[in-house]
């Protein structure tokens, strides 16, 4: 899993409920289905191109399958029926290779600098072509010609790639739903 927010209920707003008498149940769950929806609207279109701000910045991922955005998914009820989740995973693993990229992880957190052991286009014999593909883009491998007697003996390749800042998209989708949710549960309290 890329990364999950928990939305519960506050213990103080359900003691409040159970002495006013009622169905809590009939309460809560449209309070948390409507606030789960809202963070999970948020979080899809932080992953489908549109800017945002999150705490390490102004961002804007573009999307490429959309297969991010459409694995944003809401699990409700969640151990009870005042908590509820919202999760994402979206991974990629390279024929041949044991190590799979978890890509709405690295777009969240970041990732520090990676030593390349394996790209497909080396197992091919095609160094020219040999690229390792993380969120922010296609990274070439190999950094012009000579210095390393390779496959072909004209290539080297590259030995680290530079860290990547995390994007905050899911933090920046529960910050954005934040007024949202404020207001869905006000206006669900108030139809009592």
């Amino acid at each position: 899993m890329s990364y999950r927010i928990s939305f519960q209920i506050d213990n103080s707003l359900v003691e409040r409920l159970r002495s006013a008498g009622g169905n809590i149940d009939g309460i809560i769950a449209p309070i948390m289905r409507d606030g789960l929806a809202s963070i999970q609207h948020y979080a899809v279109q932080n992953l489908s191109g549109v800017p945002f701000q999150s705490s390490s910045g102004s961002w804007s991922i573009q999307k490429r399958t959309g297969k991010g955005a459409a694995s944003v998914q809401v699990q409700y009820p969640y151990g009870s029926p005042f908590s509820g989740r919202i999760f994402a995973d979206s991974r990629a693993q390279y024929p041949g290779s044991p190590e799979s990229i978890n890509y709405l992880k690295v777009l969240e957190f970041g990732h520090g600098g990676i030593e390349p052991k394996y790209t497909p286009s080396m197992q091919n014999g095609k160094p020219g072509r040999a690229r390792l593909t993380l969120p922010g883009g296609n990274i070439p491998l190999v950094n012009g010609q000579g210095g390393f007697r390779g496959v072909t003996g004209r290539y080297r390749f590259v030995k680290r790639i530079k860290p990547l800042v995390g994007r905050r998209w899911m933090e920046a989708a529960a910050h954005n739903a934040k007024q949202e949710l404020t207001e869905i549960i006000s206006s669900h309290l108030n139809d009592l």
